[in-house]
């Protein structure tokens, strides 16, 4: 991001959700990439962290200009592209194909209109309680080789 913007984080601190570290490290550079891109420098992002008893919940929403409901639906698509784009951008197909590979979903939602901004919401499942009660007694076993790495 860049250095003005203004980012907020709301809600938890701590979230830990079974995956792939790398993957969803890409989910979320391309979320601060698409804010990046399509927003101006002062448009304001605030992450609100939360979850249940099974699933965690990331929103970032920005107050930018917001974009056609619509529209919202179809971001997530291979082939979608916006109008102030020169060609065709993948990084919102790759965080919808990155959270459904981790179980978990995504969602975008917006208003038409200056200052309405628009959200991404990001759902995965929470780390299994055994898993969490392991890592904090330091007897950290390393998943089977076909399963996801947890991130924190």
């Amino acid at each position: 991001m860049e250095p003005d913007r203004a980012v907020i984080i709301e809600g938890l601190e701590t979230l830990l959700v079974a995956g792939d570290r790398v993957r969803l490290e890409q989910l979320t550079a391309n979320l601060f990439d698409n804010i990046r891109n399509h927003t101006p420098p002062t448009t304001k992002l605030t992450i609100t962290v939360a979850s249940d008893s099974t699933t965690g919940t990331a929103v970032f929403a920005d107050d930018g200009p917001g974009i056609d409901p619509a529209t919202a639906d179809k971001l997530f698509d291979r082939s979608a592209r916006s109008k102030q784009s020169t060609g065709r951008s993948r990084g919102l197909f790759i965080v919808k194909r990155v959270a459904e590979n981790h179980g978990g979903s995504v969602q975008a939602h917006s208003r038409p209109g200056i200052g309405t901004g628009t959200g991404t919401t990001i759902g995965l499942p929470l780390l299994a309680t055994d898993q969490v009660a392991a890592d904090n007694e330091g007897h950290r076993s390393a998943p089977p080789a076909n399963q996801p790495r947890q991130t924190r």
